[in-house]
């Protein structure tokens, strides 16, 4: 499947999600939540090595609640991108420092449950699929850096703790686990992109508006 027909897939997949929603949008209270959020994000180097990144993004979502069962479900896209590389770095006798590095940028579109705790507590639980676009630079001293870019197709799945101090915005925190559905091409294995399935993982910090 080309990209141009993945992207209608996802675009299509998360159309369809929503309109199954519509008895949930006539329940009392908010429908609809933008999330900025952002937070470290790390994978396993080589020689087993963990590569340390920051990234930022946001999730616009639309659902709310069945009445009389407390928990609330929204259909989300998201999207984001790392602001500092994961890098990993390794000191060589004859090659001096070997640098390398990688930028993520993602699209992800699913489901969240959010199940109420206690007072303005809510659990959080997130599924979706998506797109990971990312770009591997190796860098070795004396020499010329050489990028590598790539998509892979995605599933994620999240966990997180949420505040909803005030009927408009919440605070919370969120960890995710990223894991490629396929291997990057040939190409991208010579110029360092993971061979194996890619997996990401990451702890952000959310700021939801609800309106």
């Amino acid at each position: 499947m080309s990209a141009y027909g993945r992207s209608r897939w996802w675009l299509g997949s998360l159309v369809s999600l929503v309109c199954a929603l519509p008895g949930l949008a006539r329940a009392q209270g908010s429908h609809f939540l933008i999330e900025p959020q952002s937070g470290v994000v790390w994978s396993e180097g080589a020689g087993g090595n963990t590569a340390w990144g920051v990234d930022a993004g946001a999730l616009l979502a639309i659902g709310g609640k069945i009445r009389g069962f407390p928990p609330r479900f929204y259909a989300f896209v998201k999207g984001t991108h790392t602001v500092a590389a994961l890098e990993d770095r390794s000191r060589s006798t004859s090659l001096g420092e070997i640098a390398l590095a990688h930028s993520y940028g993602k699209t992800v579109g699913g489901a969240r449950v959010v199940i109420p705790l206690f007072s303005c507590l809510r659990l959080n639980l997130e599924m979706g699929f998506g797109e990971l676009f990312s770009t591997h630079t190796y860098r070795e001293t004396g020499l010329r850096a050489v990028s590598y870019s790539v998509d892979r197709d995605v599933m994620e799945m999240g966990l997180g703790l949420s505040l909803r101090i005030h009927p408009l915005w919440s605070f919370g925190v969120m960890a995710e686990h990223l894991v490629s559905l396929d291997r990057a091409p040939f190409g991208g294995q010579a110029s360092g992109t993971p061979s194996e399935r890619l997996a990401l993982s990451s702890m952000r910090g959310t700021v939801g508006f609800h309106f």
